[in-house]
């Protein structure tokens, strides 16, 4: 009987034992299945922005400015601003035209204002005036205003231009054999292949003045002033270029 029953209570103790284990497992379970679900962390990737994807853009390297140029030089390293200068004739510029009776007019007055040192008689005004081709032979202009004039192959052969100013004047083929051009003023003036033979060109200020192929021969340039003057091709035979 007391076998039997502890048998019994052995098992039912074990039962209970068995059923309070299960109990607790399905608590444990059920605990379980009550608790949230553990979200998985998901690993952040890094992705390269697209900005960062492109390549680099190499920066363009700094071009200097170009050096400043330097005007182009002559054979014996002249620079070009520093060379004689070289005028174009491009025919009549003058303002002026004058007709050939009030062209005696004018060289009549100026005769008398020379003769009369200056009491009488008016001086000659012909700057900026077209004398191209002019017949001016032994003409008595000293003294005479003949600034920018257009002396194109004028005949001037035996003129006296003592004194004139005859500053920017141009006299391309002018014709001046043994005319009297001292202390003329004719700076920056056009002598292109002027006709010079035997004139007196005494203390005469040619700065900057047009000379090329100009015929000198035998004329006289005692003092005068040949700076910067275009004496390219000229014939300076018997005479000296002196510079002031």
């Amino acid at each position: 009987m007391s076998k039997a029953s502890g048998d019994q209570g052995g098992g039912v103790a074990g039962r209970l034992r068995r059923l309070g284990l299960g109990r607790k497992a399905d608590d444990a379970r059920g605990a379980e299945g009550d608790k949230p679900p553990v979200k998985k962390k998901k690993k952040k990737v890094a992705v390269a922005s697209t900005e960062a994807s492109k390549p680099a853009v190499k920066a363009k390297p700094a071009v200097a400015p170009p050096p400043a140029a330097r005007p182009a030089s002559r054979p014996g390293g002249v620079p070009a601003d520093e060379r004689p200068p070289e005028h174009k004739s491009t025919g009549p510029k003058a303002l002026r035209e004058i007709a050939d009776d009030d062209m005696e007019q004018i060289l009549t007055a100026h005769r008398e204002w020379i003769t009369s040192k200056s009491a009488a008689g008016t001086r000659a005004d012909l700057s900026k005036t077209n004398l191209r081709e002019a017949y001016l032979q032994g003409a008595q202009l000293r003294g005479a205003d003949l600034r920018e004039a257009n002396l194109q192959k004028a005949e001037l052969q035996n003129a006296d231009l003592f004194l004139a100013d005859m500053r920017g004047s141009d006299m391309l083929g002018a014709m001046l054999q043994k005319a009297v051009l001292k202390r003329v003023k004719l700076k920056g003036g056009s002598l292109i292949s002027a006709r010079l033979e035997e004139a007196d060109l005494t203390e005469g200020d040619f700065e900057g003045a047009d000379l090329r192929e100009a015929d000198l021969r035998e004329a006289t340039l005692e003092s005068a002033c040949l700076n910067r003057a275009n004496l390219r091709g000229a014939n300076l035979f018997m005479i000296e270029a002196p510079q002031c």
